[in-house]
């Protein structure tokens, strides 16, 4: 992820941890401002207003914005889309909500490599918000069938030793000797 896009991600995330959960993280109400308390101890003043236009701003994103494919009537879910752009093939999609919307439970993130944009990565993660905030789905649905792409890439390749060389024949002696063993 390019280091603009992850302040991207990160701005997002502390947009969304702003709105939901700013009362429970150390901050001070005062007037009609909120003054949250940063990582150096230092106090920022967050107008109450801002709170609320960020939130309906996230609120916006799924209700008619780039998450739209994801809204249910059931829950109401705001959160924000983005994309993380990857030099090394297709762009990776986020997403990262919460709900319900107007007064939060649960904030769920989630990042799909090679998922091209969060439009893809949002109706995952408000599906894992509306099993938590409503239960699990009842309705008589069919199975969805995933596809999985794994690049050929992600894991360690075997190491293939020629059968005369040193190691090789080393293995094969420890191998050996240990079958010759008395066991206890």
């Amino acid at each position: 992820m390019s280091e603009a896009r992850g302040r991207a991600w990160w701005a997002a995330a502390a947009a969304v941890a702003t709105v939901c959960f700013l009362p429970f993280v150390g901050g001070v109400l005062a007037g009609r401002s909120f003054y949250f308390r940063d990582l150096s101890g230092h106090f920022l003043p967050i107008r109450l207003f801002v709170l609320e236009g960020l939130r309906h701003a996230l609120i916006a994103v799924v209700e008619r914005g780039t998450a739209a494919a994801s809204r249910h009537e059931d829950l109401q879910v705001a959160g924000k889309t983005g994309t993380a752009q990857n030099p090394h093939g297709k762009d990776h999609g986020w997403f990262i909500g919460f709900a319900p919307a107007d007064k939060p439970e649960l904030v769920v993130g989630g990042i799909m490599e090679f998922a091209e944009h969060g439009t893809v990565v949002a109706p995952y993660v408000v599906a894992a918000l509306r099993r938590y905030v409503l239960g699990p789905d009842t309705s008589a649905k069919a199975a969805v069938k995933l596809r999985v792409i794994v690049p050929d890439d992600s894991a360690p390749r075997a190491l293939e030793l020629d059968p005369d060389s040193a190691a090789a024949q080393a293995a094969a002696e420890s191998l050996r000797t240990e079958g010759e063993k008395p066991r206890p």
